[in-house]
């Protein structure tokens, strides 16, 4: 449950949904106002939870900093087994702007990105192993 504060002032505040295909890449986003999301359909829930939801998470495997960066991005990498792994990373459009393939990794590995020379924009860092593939987002200012 989440209580507003009195200085928030509701009809200033939107719900926004985002449709996120399986690789992780925003398929299509909308917004509504708390009003028009009701009349809609929306119904409050009693707990703000993720538990229930079916996510493959793998931050512990897979780390992006400093983000939002200006000159180089770390991607820190955590195996514990041997895999293979492929790491690119994309702009918007799918163009593929660095890609590094890593035979049988394991243990702890940091891998610098240089994004100085990139234009700032939003990319994003594709991390795969075994054929599934985990993207997280990352902004060049």
């Amino acid at each position: 449950l989440f209580i507003l504060p009195a200085t928030w002032d509701e009809t200033n505040i939107h719900i926004i949904g985002l449709l996120i295909d399986p690789t992780g890449r925003i398929d299509n986003a909308g917004k509504a106002t708390i009003t028009e999301a009701v009349g809609n359909g929306y119904v409050n829930g009693t707990v703000a939870s993720t538990e229930s939801l079916p996510l493959n998470q793998v931050d512990d495997r897979f780390q992006v900093y400093p983000n939002p960066t200006v000159a180089n991005t770390a991607v820190a990498i955590q195996m514990e087994q041997p895999a293979d792994v492929q790491l690119r990373l994309t702009d918007m459009t799918g163009k593929i702007m660095l890609g590094r393939n890593y035979t049988q990794l394991s243990g702890a590995h940091t891998v610098e990105l240089p994004t100085a020379e990139m234009p700032a924009g939003v990319y994003f860092v594709e991390f795969e192993v075994n054929g599934i593939t985990e993207v997280k987002r990352l902004v060049v200012e």
